[in-house]
């Protein structure tokens, strides 16, 4: 970009070079004392913008440069901070998870204790609910004593287990 703005002020400092003789030429004065001083001065005064350009686009070319490099600097000191900050929202996200891992296998361990108390408690409760009915239904069999006679507790027990047996769909033999 340097080399093609400098070439464009050379072609232009030409062209109005040629004008400066033009003028010269018009007030009749080409080739002599006042025309090359003319020139001098135009040339002196050329060079130094010719300069000027020249440093004001090493300027500018620098200062563009500078900002991508504190942009770059900018990026890494934000990067310092990204990676640890990832890093932390990492640690925290497994500590979610394994929170919620110990949670789930906390709830089979109680379904499996439950399950295993409702087994025990099954056949207790079969028992309980034939007894009920037994118990309901012996008070309302028509002419049956509310108490029934019980001459002897044995006696008593074996018709109980019998019944018992009966309810529960033994053979007997």
């Amino acid at each position: 970009m340097i080399d093609a703005s400098l070439a464009e002020f050379d072609k232009q400092a030409k062209i109005s070079r040629l004008g400066l003789g033009k003028t010269a030429s018009d007030a009749g004065a080409f080739g002599g004392a006042r025309h090359g001083i003319a020139q001098a001065e135009y040339d002196a005064a050329s060079d130094i913008n010719r300069g000027l350009l020249h440093a004001r686009l090493l300027d500018q070319g620098f200062n563009v440069g500078r900002q991508g490099q504190a942009q770059h600097l900018a990026n890494l000191q934000g990067m310092t901070t990204l990676v640890p900050n990832l890093q932390a929202g990492l640690g925290n996200l497994y500590g979610q998870i394994g929170g919620a891992e110990n949670t789930y296998a906390q709830q089979l361990q109680n379904q499996l204790a439950q399950a295993n108390v409702n087994a025990m408690q099954l056949p207790m409760d079969r028992i309980q609910q034939a007894a009920n009915i037994f118990g309901t239904t012996a008070g309302q069999v028509p002419g049956a004593p509310v108490q029934p006679f019980q001459v002897n507790p044995m006696y008593a027990g074996i018709g109980a287990f019998g019944s018992l047996q009966a309810m529960l769909g033994a053979k007997s033999g």
